[in-house]
């Protein structure tokens, strides 16, 4: 444990929360560094914790994994980029590793969860309103406002190609619409737990208006697997091994795809799940051709520099696996893929061992963001979001450490 009163942790949490859900637009520069509110939070914390850390903690697998990615990402950018790719790894260290840690804070007291919810639910539903009016004209009120109070660059419109099914893509305070989906739909899981069936359906009203008004897939998928996740639960007293029926029937159903289908089956599932078929196919098009410039730096990747594509391809990447990959090389994506998985194995484990069905809620939690992370990369307030959660999640782990 960190030896942080429950308060205090709770306190670090709402804090970071109240601070990333500020505009982008809300900055200064100190030289060639961005300084956003949630940055100063973050190296302030820093100073707190790490001592706390290094002194208390005993780290779990799933932690060292973490650690051994932050450090191998200084590795890369040092290597690809001298002394400036400093600068690069302490940000991702700080949104990372000492957000992790924020999450870790909590405690594993599950009052200061449903407390923190309240209040992530609460900034939900204050945004419904600015949501639906962005959904009819594309003006991004919020960030607008932000903007003209600090003087700082603004896009008032994303553009046409953010009309979609007859709505403008709505982000709120959010820097892209995909982002206020994933972050709304990733405490699916835990609200629906802490809350009740009836009583969560009321108060996740601001987290389905997210889903809808942004208009992307990533929300509805990672909505559909939290459901399949759940009702496979709920047939399991009756078809106990339900899970290896469902995971034989996911490999068995890659493999036929793979072997009869002419398109493979991650193009069938573009065609027949995604709400836009020619953006899901870009994305399919970026992993085939950024696959060469990882095959060509496996190690430390090719850090900022500009990555292998036909001229009218853009040069975002949206994939937080694949980006992790381009940028840092194949051990640091290992590495971010072992927590990931080593975490949903150990809240696996402990739901097995305890019939606490809070554990097999982190577990959904845990799949879902890491499934969605294929076609959508967590920058910007995402990677915050997720890592707090995570970190949020796992420290329930740290407190039931005998049973886990």
């Amino acid at each position: 444990m960190l030896n942080i009163d429950k308060n205090t942790g709770f306190t670090l949490c709402i804090i970071y929360f109240a601070l990333m859900v500020i505009p982008a637009e809300v900055f200064f520069q100190i030289g060639s560094i961005r300084m956003e509110p949630y940055r100063i939070f973050l190296i302030l914390t820093a100073l707190y914790l790490l001592p706390k850390i290094i002194k208390h903690h005993q780290f779990e697998l799933h932690e060292k994994a973490l650690l051994i990615y932050c450090l191998w990402c200084l590795f890369s950018f040092i290597v690809n980029h001298k002394a400036a790719g400093i600068q690069s790894s302490l940000i991702l260290f700080l949104e990372i590793f000492v957000g992790y840690f924020i999450g870790i804070s909590l405690g594993g007291q599950l009052n200061s969860l449903k407390k923190f919810l309240y209040v992530v639910l609460a900034v939900f539903a204050v945004l419904i309103p600015f949501a639906i009016t962005e959904s009819l004209d594309g003006y991004r009120i919020l960030h607008v406002v932000a903007a003209s109070v600090f003087n700082t660059p603004v896009e008032v419109y994303l553009g046409d190609q953010y009309f979609r099914h007859g709505l403008h893509r709505a982000s709120t305070i959010f820097s892209h619409p995909i982002l206020y989906s994933v972050c709304a739909v990733a405490i699916l899981p835990l609200v629906y737990f802490v809350f009740g069936r009836f009583k969560a359906t009321l108060v996740s009203a601001g987290l389905f208006v997210a889903m809808i008004t942004s208009v992307t897939s990533a929300g509805f998928v990672m909505l559909g697997i939290q459901i399949i996740l759940y009702t496979a639960k709920q047939l399991q007293k009756t078809i106990p091994s339900i899970f290896k029926i469902i995971t034989y029937v996911s490999i068995i159903s890659y493999i036929f795809s793979s072997l009869f289908s002419n398109r493979g089956p991650v193009l069938l599932l573009i065609q027949f799940v995604s709400l836009n078929p020619a953006t899901s196919y870009a994305r399919y098009m970026q992993w085939q051709y950024a696959a060469d410039d990882v095959a060509n730096n496996p190690f430390f990747g090719i850090g900022f520099y500009e990555w292998s594509r036909p001229f009218w391809m853009d040069s975002s990447i949206d994939s937080f696996w694949l980006l992790s990959a381009l940028q840092n090389g194949y051990p640091a994506s290992f590495a971010l893929g072992a927590f990931v998985i080593l975490s949903s194995m150990a809240h696996w484990k402990t739901w097995k061992k305890t019939s606490n069905t809070l554990f097999f809620t982190f577990f959904i939690t845990f799949f879902s963001i890491a499934f969605a992370a294929f076609t959508v990369d967590f920058f910007d307030r995402a990677q915050l979001f997720v890592f707090l959660v995570f970190g949020m999640c796992n420290s329930f782990l740290v407190k039931n450490k005998g049973i886990s």
